[in-house]
């Protein structure tokens, strides 16, 4: 009995890529495989936990001691009302459901569908004039913000043809 459960297991180790510890030949080229095989599979990070964090993490996945009977017990009895209450508005809801399911309010939406799709139709048509407004503004901004750089720029000329024309204006004094 024994030899054949080994034998099924190791028939499913083989089916699932594991080797027996007795077959490892090279461990570091197990290792390598490994690294790959979970590289691979999107699982590269978990060789980045610490071996001490897994092993926590694997014990209190597989550990069946995790809760004791009698504190399971405990968190049945403490969950009972509150899976109870849950059963009572669950059915609840299901019955208000029904009600507003079966109301006339929801047979005429399809009665209402045309007037929602005209409506839709005249904001949509709506929002195509405010953004063709808006890219006027743009438009208008945009022409406004140039001419006030060439008139910037005019300015600019003009103070540097005074300062010259100042400046002859001090030389003919100064020279008569």
């Amino acid at each position: 009995m024994e030899d054949m459960l080994e034998n099924r297991l190791v028939k499913l180790e083989g089916r699932l890529g594991l080797h027996k510890a007795g077959n490892v030949i090279n461990v570091s080229e197990e290792l390598t495989l490994l690294r790959k095989k979970l590289s691979e599979a999107g699982c590269g990070f978990l060789l980045k936990i610490p071996t001490d964090v897994m092993k926590k993490i694997t014990d209190l996945a597989t550990g069946s001691d995790y809760l004791t009977p009698a504190e399971k017990k405990r968190e049945i009895e403490f969950g009972y009302d509150l899976m109870f209450e849950r059963v009572r508005l669950l059915e609840e809801f299901q019955k208000d459901s029904e009600v507003v399911f079966k109301s006339e309010s929801i047979a005429n939406v399809s009665h209402h569908l045309p007037a929602l799709d005209a409506a839709e139709k005249e904001i949509n048509e709506s929002a195509l004039d405010v953004q063709k407004h808006h890219s006027s503004v743009v438009d208008l901004k945009e022409k406004f913000v140039i001419l006030l750089e060439q008139l910037h720029y005019q300015v600019l000329e003009w103070e540097s043809v005074v300062e010259k024309l100042e400046q002859v204006k001090e030389t003919n004094k100064t020279n008569a």
